[in-house]
């Protein structure tokens, strides 16, 4: 079985991350692929990938009861195999020296004093809002419609007369065994962010009492009762605009699949209705056949309040939707290789590196300079400009780029390879024969570029 979709990379000085192994993304890959979720094979699985740290926390197999029992049996079983198997035992040798040649690199003198933080520094804890607002700012991203199809399906945001209900997946959880739960969301944590950016006391774009909300346990209720016999279902008839807060949707939750529920159930409480959902947490929950049915569908990515008045000014047409889906999300034939993979209409644009700074159009694209004369034994480099994906970002490091040179028409070497870094590749070649020397590249499916002679 292939094992890149147990992990998203990260790199950091060399050591490789793997990240969170108990995750729903991971255990739906093994649901899909009808193979059996074992942690302890999980861990393998990730660990011969060529992660050196693995994140354990979520981790759990069978009837666990929480991550700690399963951790216990994946440490005796790398035990286990370390002794006994020669081979394993040399590559957790070496994820060992790379971790610590890490650590002495970022502490030289290894002790306790010298890795804490110094005690000043927590006065500033949690003084970063501007900063966690501009994030989510950044980050909040619209999955569907397309944004060009926006202003036709929301012309104008709610105003005074329009009653909103909110319905919030305000799910418990708790951070350890040991932890007091608490709620991902709050019941009214959206209703109470648009009353204070746009109530009486800013503005009075909405009434208070135009505004009302459930979690999803009380939607729930609602589709399990008999029609016409919940305060909810009355709501829901009365109201111009129906939003979800969603987090997560997990068939061992029956609570959390209160939207997909009423999203087939209950057509008759949403047609000619907005309907607006705010994924919270990850984007993909929704099929294709849900979204259809929806208004529109902003990504947000995470909980805290910040992103929760993001969510209310998106809502209210006051920003725009800035990020790019980070993850796949079949709902909307989003494919992240697809969309991270050079865009094919592109021209790469291709210069040979000289001494000074590339003289650069508007745009910021090198204009082409005379070749010098370049003579055989010369060894010349040359370099890419940023090569950017469908979303109109520069390339994830290690994309391949084939440089093709041919001497007067004929090929003079096998294509060289060559990976980007920042969205640039660059390649040095020593020039063997003399004549008219082409350069271009190629990075599938990104075909053309700028041709050096």
């Amino acid at each position: 079985m292939s094992l890149e979709p147990l992990v998203s990379w990260r790199q950091g000085g060399g050591v490789m991350v793997s990240d969170n192994l108990g995750s729903r993304a991971v255990r739906s890959f093994y649901e899909l692929s009808g193979q059996v979720y074992e942690a302890r094979r999980i861990a393998l699985n990730a660990f011969l990938a060529g992660n050196d740290l693995l994140y354990l926390g979520d981790v759990s197999s069978g009837d666990d009861s929480d991550s700690y029992p399963a951790i216990l049996r994946i440490l005796d079983f790398f035990t286990q195999k370390y002794r006994e198997d020669p081979a394993f035992a040399q590559r957790v040798d070496e994820s060992v020296l790379r971790i610590l040649t890490l650590k002495y690199r970022l502490y030289p003198n290894f002790s306790l004093e010298t890795t804490l933080p110094p005690l000043e520094g927590i006065d500033m804890l949690g003084g970063f809002s501007q900063g966690s607002t501009e994030v989510a700012n950044k980050a909040a991203t619209l999955i569907s419609p397309m944004m060009s199809e926006l202003d036709v399906t929301v012309p104008d945001p709610p105003n005074q007369t329009d009653r909103i209900v909110f319905i919030t997946d305000s799910q418990a959880t708790k951070q350890c065994s040991a932890c007091p739960e608490g709620a991902l969301l709050d019941v009214r944590s959206l209703e109470q962010a648009v009353l204070r950016l746009y109530g009486p006391q800013a503005g009075s774009q909405v009434l208070p009492f135009n505004l009302v909300s459930y979690s999803y346990e009380d939607l729930r209720q609602m589709l399990d009762a008999p029609r016409g016999s919940t305060q909810l279902e009355v709501d829901l008839r009365r109201a111009q605009w129906i939003v979800f807060a969603m987090v997560n949707i997990g068939r061992d939750n029956p609570t959390s699949q209160a939207l997909p529920r009423f999203l087939a159930e209950r057509p008759d409480l949403f047609q000619q209705r907005r309907l607006i959902v705010f994924a919270f947490n990850a984007p993909y929950f929704l099929d294709a056949t849900d979204i259809s049915k929806l208004t529109a569908y902003y990504g947000l990515y995470s909980k805290i309040p910040n992103f929760v008045d993001v969510a209310a000014r998106l809502l209210f047409r006051e920003i725009s939707p800035q990020g790019v889906l980070p993850v796949s999300v079949p709902g909307v034939g989003y494919d992240l290789i697809t969309a991270t993979s050079p865009d094919p209409n592109q021209v790469i644009p291709l210069m040979l590196v000289q001494e000074g700074e590339p003289v650069l159009d508007q745009a910021g694209t090198p204009i082409p300079q005379p070749t010098p004369e370049i003579r055989p034994g010369s060894t010349i480099t040359i370099r890419t400009w940023v090569i950017l994906d469908h979303n109109g970002h520069h390339v994830p490091d290690g994309t391949p780029v084939q440089f093709i040179i041919t001497t007067e028409g004929i090929v003079s070497a096998f294509p060289q390879v060559q990976n980007t870094i920042g969205g640039v590749a660059q390649l040095t070649y020593q020039v063997t024969n003399p004549g008219i020397l082409e350069i271009r590249v190629e990075s599938e499916p990104a075909k053309q570029s700028q041709v050096l002679r």
